[in-house]
């Protein structure tokens, strides 16, 4: 090997040096100082007091310092130097600073001219555009000329934008010069966007242009400046005009009709929409102005919206029904339940919606009629109407509809749950007496429904002959949750002979249980209510138990799960395994342990996995319970219970415990879940034991969920 010379280095590869030049370039460039006039101006530091013309002075210069690098060729120099000059103009427009902003706008004009580089003309009238005010006007009309079209256009939107009445009329005057048929497009665009009226004569004249882009264009702008003469020009054209331009001559009407609306001019409005409403072959334009007529004309409207309801167009009838929202004059919900019957089924039933939503009681006679309508939907919008419009009269009807079988029957309930008025609740207890046991029963409904103050009247149902009335008044009860209701139920709990009202009542004492403002009392009360009671009765209350909670109420419970009575003692092992709080859970873990019943045993080892995932545990202590549950469980539904609680655990403990049931294809996935779950819980405990987890979840999940969150752990991990 040939010696190197002394004092000679290795030359380094062209694209490595290529790159060092770039990065140290970027850095000075980086570290040169920013200009302390672009800082003032940016808003970046202390403002110095200037008059007039000195502020002029100092944005020009902050200008001239950044056009060189806005015209240059290097993107990156040009962006920061365009942000720099946006920054600027943003603070110089801030609120109450006019001097600033007519300053800088002043000092773009320069910039904006021919023979400056087009990058910096674009930049500049694109600022201008945002806050140009008069001072920017004359230079932009100058523009409007200009040979290159990008200048052209952004000068028509600066002009478009900028309030002084001088930049409407540089516009109308490039307009009148111009024959090119886009830039008149263009320029009539910009003024009906100012809804410059005293462009109406020339945009009527332009109606009749030869290129279509034009006509259409003065047809726009017309409908957006609005007013007679536009309005009157525009409808001239309506009748002989082709089908395309027909259309934007309508739609250009709608709009001059909503300044009218605006305005609070109505009769204009109207005439407009009943013209339009006349036109043939217009499909969305005939429906608006069907809303217009409804909005401007009023109760003076109906007669119209009528016809429309009863057209050989379902969308027509259907879209006549909703415009007559609009319509809320006096008289206008009598004026439309008279038509009711004359509409089809369909704007029928939909007109019922309608008025019901009027809450207007004008429209009860016509709903009360459509009752007896032989079509179904109308006449379940006539029950669902009479919620909203009905009164007491109504009450014994709606039950009777309720109380016979078919689709009517829940919305009926909902009606008599729905009605309105502090006489409503008296009327159904005034009827309860002296109507049918299937009525009754469905007004002890509605009271409960209505969440009535009929807790007396509910618990006297109570002893009703009737069984349906007796169990829609448990049901009642079970809505109200009142704890004075507790006595009549726990009587009727223990004395019942029917399996539903007792299940029923079981329902209503949780209910309170859970309601009471004194759960203890509650609680004992139960438990009092245990003494002399046998059987179903007493594995019933065995049951509500386990909403209560409590020491007594768990000795209780306990003290059955040896009674001699098969049905008291599989309660007792039912609201055990179901009992609110840790209490139970030794006695749980020694049932799991030992008892020989299988379901038991399940239900025992269910209850103390159930029980582990208690919030008021600390984490160490959930896991000790999830491991010793482990060597109780006997099933994959249990093991699933099970691992779907370890995953909450933040413990390497707890993944290897995980893991240990990967290999177990009856809960693989779930076992999968439950270790990803862990690790993204211990963030990087251990990256070693968590990274193998991951792996061996990756390998053994056939999951898509699971092996998409696998992967992604698994990059955190790496990360």
């Amino acid at each position: 090997m040939t010696p190197r010379p002394p004092h000679t280095r290795t030359p380094l590869p062209l694209l490595i040096q290529m790159a060092l030049i770039l990065l140290l370039a970027g850095a000075a460039r980086a570290q040169a100082p920013v200009d302390p006039l672009i800082q003032e101006l940016e808003g970046q530091g202390p403002a110095r007091a200037r008059s007039q013309a000195d502020a002029l002075a100092a944005y020009s210069k902050a200008l001239e310092i950044l056009a060189p690098a806005m015209a240059g060729g290097d993107l990156k120099s040009r962006g920061e130097a365009q942000d720099a000059w946006e920054k600027i103009c943003h603070h110089a427009a801030r609120p109450g600073s006019l001097m600033d902003r007519a300053a800088v706008a002043a000092a773009m004009i320069p910039g904006m001219e021919a023979g400056k580089p087009m990058s910096e003309r674009i930049w500049l009238l694109k600022m201008t555009e945002r806050i140009g005010a008069p001072e920017s006007v004359s230079a932009l009309a100058k523009l409007l000329d200009d040979p290159d079209a990008d200048i052209r256009e952004r000068a028509r939107r600066a002009l478009q934008v900028n309030e002084a009445a001088a930049a409407a009329t540089a516009l109308r005057s490039a307009l009148a010069a111009t024959k090119d048929p886009a830039w008149q497009t263009a320029l009539v665009n910009a003024l009906g966007a100012r809804r410059d009226p005293e462009m109406v004569p020339e945009l009527v004249k332009l109606l009749d242009a030869a290129d279509a882009g034009t006509a259409a264009g003065a047809a726009a702008a017309l409908g957006r400046i609005g007013g007679a003469d536009a309005v009157a020009g525009l409808s001239a054209h309506l009748g002989g005009a082709d089908a395309a331009f027909k259309r934007i001559v309508a739609n250009s009407l709608l709009a001059a009709a909503e300044i009218f609306t605006a305005e609070s001019e109505k009769e204009p409005a109207a005439a407009i929409y009943q013209s339009l409403y006349a036109v043939e072959g217009l499909k969305g334009v005939h429906l608006a102005a069907l809303r217009g007529l409804a909005i401007t004309r009023g109760l003076a409207a109906v007669p119209v919206l009528v016809r429309a309801m009863q057209g050989a167009n379902p969308r027509t009838r259907i879209a006549a029904v909703r415009f007559s929202a609009e319509v809320r004059d006096p008289g206008a919900t009598a004026a439309l339940a008279d038509a009711l019957s004359q509409v089809p089924e369909d704007a029928q039933a939909a007109l019922i919606d309608e008025l019901a939503s009027r809450k207007d009681p004008q429209a009860r006679p016509a709903v009360i009629k459509a009752l007896k309508s032989e079509s179904p939907i109308v006449r379940a919008a006539a029950i669902r109407a009479l919620g909203m419009v009905g009164g007491k009269d109504d009450v014994e009807m709606l039950a009777g509809i309720a109380a016979a079988p078919g689709p009517d029957s829940t919305t009926a309930r909902e009606s008599l749950a729905a009605l309105r008025g502090a006489d409503i609740d008296d009327s159904i207890i005034t009827d309860l007496p002296a109507v049918s046991p299937p009525n009754r029963a469905e007004l002890v409904r509605a009271l409960g429904a209505r969440h009535a103050p009929a807790r007396e009247v509910l618990v006297r149902a109570l002893n009703d002959p009737d069984s349906g009335v007796r169990l829609a008044a448990i049901n009642s009860l079970a809505l109200l949750a009142d704890e004075q209701a507790q006595t009549a139920l726990l009587k009727l709990l223990t004395s019942t002979k029917q399996d539903e009202e007792r299940t029923a009542a079981e329902a209503a004492l949780a209910s309170i249980q859970a309601a009471a403002k004194d759960p203890q009392a509650s609680a004992d009360a139960l438990v009092t209510a245990l003494n002399g009671t046998t059987g179903v009765g007493r594995a019933a209350l065995l049951r509500v138990l386990s909403s209560a909670g409590g020491a007594k109420a768990l000795a209780a419970v306990q003290a059955d799960l040896q009674n001699t009575d098969p049905d008291v003692q599989d309660a007792a092992f039912h609201s055990l395994a179901a009992w609110p709080d840790l209490a139970a859970a030794p006695t749980l873990l020694t049932t799991a342990k030992t008892e020989t019943n299988k379901s038991r045993q399940i239900l025992a080892v269910r209850g103390y996995i159930r029980l582990a995932g208690s919030p008021t545990l600390a984490g160490p202590d959930r896991f000790v319970m999830y491991r010793t549950a482990d060597s109780l469980i006997h099933r994959p539904e249990e093991r699933k219970l099970w691992l779907g609680g370890l995953g909450s655990l933040a413990s390497l403990d707890a993944l290897n415990l995980a893991t240990a049931s990967l290999d177990d294809g009856k809960v693989r996935e779930e076992a999968a879940a439950a270790a990803i779950s862990i690790v993204g819980l211990l963030g990087k405990a251990d990256v070693k034991v968590e990274r193998a987890a991951i792996r061996k979840v990756l390998d053994v999940s056939t999951n898509k969920n699971n092996q998409k969150t696998a992967k992604d752990a698994q990059k955190k991990l790496k990360g």
